[in-house]
């Protein structure tokens, strides 16, 4: 979950360092406050889109820092994300992202104190936050986010790789074959370059993950004179050295001789003389250990010679062929098979076209059991999103998800895409071609909590979820926000009292202007604070007694229903 937003500079945000909390986390104010400004924040340290623009004016750069507190549930993921593009772990299972953007559009960023690729801020994000907004529900029109979306529902995600290998392989003895079909002065010149390559990378004897092991063996024989130096060092410290005395060892030997006579001499020194005996022994076992430690570290230069050039040669190749240990060992079969296939290449067409027959099968054996499993999911997921939809106050509603047939590909035969018919009568279509906006929010949340279990992320944000709705709809929103809550971090832009009364932290924003400047104010809420929020959201600006008794009856209402469920 996010646990601080720290702004800087960015928008009508001049300063601006946020708490938040686990469960809801409500956003408040008049219109044109600056409410998304918050969202716009946290999307900015994200990854997403900014320009110069989003500067306040007068700095010279934006900067935009949040800390997550990381689920266990999501630690092992987050951690594969984080080794595969180079970057630092999470300590004690928090996770630091920070962002700046100068005015002259260059734009920093940072995990875990270590610079970074925006591209990772993004990756990151996609992982820990799921924004639904107005921009973020038009993702859901797209056919290829219905698609995703379906098969996270349907725990798909074997069935989809197997289609893809299946597909890549299928394809690939295609391009096998296709790439037989050359003159003869053309083939002669393909297989003299494959011989070249098999030859080169057989022959360097490349092994996945030798590269680290040779960079840390590099690492210990370059540092192999000073560990050796520090050894010796903490050893003379300890037996004295070849003298023997003067050491700490000797100088605890010397000490227990004379509190063992004092001991002798008076019972009570008996526990002290126990104590530095303890010492004793254990000092000159540091010592024993030492030595040997010292002894078994060599310098070695003929073997840091031999283990440079390893590296140099290793280094060469995966800068030539723009791939890692494992990938040159890909490329190798792959170069490998090529070649065969033009050595004899009448006998290559026949192998490759029983080779294309058995992978397209494949494929059309995996597709099948993707399919299966999409047709189970598309029911399964209709079902739990009309059950919400009619909370939602779209009782008269009708949700699906169709599976058009498509052109064999990576991700199976069909596609999917979500359809609603909006009113009775009318024939389920698009959801570009019906919903609208009010529609289109209450969907996006009731396909939400359809996917609460599922869904990675542990911070959910809410801008504009109560477009368009009113009364006893936006009382069941409110619910549906609350449950989803329950199992999660949710941030929600709200205007609706409705919302604003559920339990939560409840933010406030509000413009100020000093000395001629504009700029945005956050505080947080107490219960007086919400109350009077409440009532302006209820009365109007200039709250009244009337107002402020609704606003705790809406409060106590919420509370009470929070604690039933």
């Amino acid at each position: 979950m996010l646990k601080t937003l720290d702004i800087t500079s960015f928008a009508l945000l001049h300063q601006l360092s946020l708490e938040l909390e686990p469960g809801l986390n409500l956003i408040t104010g008049e219109t044109g406050a600056g409410k998304s400004i918050l969202v716009d924040a946290l999307g900015f340290v994200l990854g997403g889109k900014a320009g110069a623009d989003v500067v306040s004016a007068g700095a010279e750069a934006c900067r935009v820092v949040a800390l997550f507190e990381v689920a266990r549930g999501q630690q092992a993921r987050l951690q594969a994300l984080l080794e595969e593009r180079g970057l630092p772990a999470c300590l004690d299972g928090e996770l630091a992202l920070k962002r700046e953007l100068s005015l002259s559009g260059r734009s920093r960023c940072w995990v875990n104190s270590e610079p970074a690729p925006l591209t990772a801020l993004a990756a990151v994000g996609d992982l820990l936050v799921d924004f639904q907004g107005q921009h973020e529900h038009q993702s859901l029109l797209k056919p290829q986010e219905q698609g995703l979306l379906l098969d996270l529902y349907s725990q798909a995600e074997g069935e989809c790789q197997a289609v893809a290998g299946a597909w890549q392989a299928w394809q690939g003895a295609l391009e096998r074959l296709r790439a037989l079909d050359m003159d003869a002065t053309e083939r002669e010149r393909r297989q003299e370059l494959l011989r070249f390559q098999v030859e080169e990378l057989s022959s360097a004897g490349v092994k996945a993950g030798e590269r680290e092991s040779l960079l840390r063996e590099r690492a210990l024989l370059q540092s192999a004179l000073r560990r050796g130096q520090a050894a010796s060092s903490a050893m003379a410290a300890l037996d004295g050295g070849d003298e023997g005395a003067g050491g700490a060892v000797p100088g605890l030997a010397t000490a227990l001789k004379s509190l063992k006579e004092l001991a002798a001499l008076d019972p009570a020194a008996e526990p002290l003389a126990a104590r530095l005996e303890s010492l004793s022994i254990e000092a000159d076992d540091l010592a024993r250990s030492l030595a040997r430690a010292a002894s078994a570290i060599e310098d070695d230069p003929g073997r840091l010679e031999a283990v440079e050039a390893r590296l140099a040669l290793l280094e060469a190749l995966l800068h030539k062929h723009k791939r890692d240990e494992a990938g040159l060992l890909a490329f190798l079969d792959e170069a490998q098979a090529q070649l065969n296939d033009l050595v004899d290449v009448e006998a290559s067409r026949q192998a490759l076209g029983r080779e294309i027959a058995a992978a397209e099968q494949a494929w059309g054996r995996a597709a099948l059991a993707l399919s299966a499993k999409r047709r189970a999911g598309a029911a399964a997921l209709a079902k739990k999103v009309m059950e919400r939809l009619r909370r939602l106050g779209m009782e008269k509603a009708a949700f699906s998800v169709a599976l058009p047939a498509q052109a064999p590909g990576p991700r199976g035969g069909e596609a999917a895409e979500l359809m609603l018919a909006a009113n009775p009568g009318e024939g389920a279509k698009p959801l570009s071609k019906v919903a609208s906006g009010g529609e289109l929010s209450r969907l996006m949340l009731a396909i939400k909590a359809a996917l609460s279990d599922l869904d990675p992320a542990d911070t959910l944000v809410f801008d504009e979820v109560d477009a368009g709705i009113s009364g006893k709809v936006a009382e069941e929103v409110g619910k549906e926000l609350a449950r989803l809550a329950s199992r999660r971090q949710a941030l929600c832009v709200t205007h609706l009292p409705q919302i604003a009364c559920l339990p939560a932290t409840h933010l406030q924003v509000s413009k100020q202007v000093k000395a001629g400047r504009t700029s945005t104010r956050v505080e947080r809420l107490d219960e007086g604070g919400r109350v009077e929020a409440l009532a302006a959201l209820l009365g109007g600006a200039q709250a009244t007694e009337s107002a402020r008794a609704h606003a705790r009856q809406l409060m106590a209402a919420a509370l009470a229903t929070a604690g039933a469920a």
